[in-house]
């Protein structure tokens, strides 16, 4: 069962992006981890993260795309053609409250996204939000990305109080062209 806090992991689809903007940004990023792959860099597969916050409703995913923050529900996240695989993290916390700031976390980076159009340098600041809200931040990481918070025990998380599973696979590109696996 998904909870608030479990993080998801996107690799993309470019061809598949929504806009001429996405679809260019999308590969350029493709090949600069190939340039850092080649000089021996480590750079993830996954090009986004989403982070779960769980309502009455169910789970919803929270993510920035293409200059927005996205408020989809699990199930209509999981069908976005332009996600590749997709892996989650589960959230472990040593105190249960950390779920509580959800729906004030969910509303306030919506809000602000809207009315301001606050965007963020890497997907992932939108992780370090949300382990500031839920008091989990240990410190502040100046130079965050997909790949440093892609560990059970990443840069920045207050190990003493939280951690990350292993990741789960949730969806592949095999998986995707089975329209049951919906």
């Amino acid at each position: 069962m998904l909870d608030t806090g479990d993080i998801l992991f996107m690799e993309s689809d470019c061809s598949k992006s929504f806009s001429v903007s996405g679809f260019v940004l999308c590969y350029k990023n493709k090949a600069i981890k190939t340039i850092y792959r080649s000089l021996g860099i480590y750079k993830s597969d996954w090009d986004s993260v989403g982070v779960i916050i769980r309502d009455k409703t169910g789970p919803r995913v929270l993510f920035y795309s293409d200059q927005e923050i996205n408020d989809l529900e699990y199930g209509e996240a999981l069908t976005i053609p332009f996600f590749r695989d997709i892996a989650v993290r589960k959230l472990r916390v040593i105190d249960n409250e950390v779920g509580s700031v959800a729906s004030e976390f969910r509303a306030k980076v919506v809000n602000e996204n809207l009315e301001y159009g606050i965007g963020f340098a890497d997907p992932a600041e939108l992780i370090l939000k949300y382990w500031k809200a839920a008091n989990i931040l240990e410190r502040r990481v100046e130079d965050i990305s997909v790949e440093k918070i892609d560990s059970a025990y990443p840069i920045g998380l207050n190990i003493q109080l939280a951690a990350y599973s292993e990741p789960i696979i949730v969806r592949t590109v095999l998986s995707k062209l089975d329209e049951r696996n919906y």
